[in-house]
């Protein structure tokens, strides 16, 4: 797996926090694991 640490613009930074707490709540209203998701996504 890469190591490195990936550079997110400042300007991305707050939209992709957004989606990532959308992703949350969207799978705790569904009361899914993060391993149901992420097998589902592919």
């Amino acid at each position: 797996m890469n190591s490195r640490k990936q550079i997110v613009f400042p300007k991305y930074q707050k939209v992709l926090e957004q989606l990532g707490e959308n992703i949350r709540l969207a799978r705790k209203r569904r009361s899914l694991t993060t391993i149901q998701v992420a097998e589902r996504a592919g």
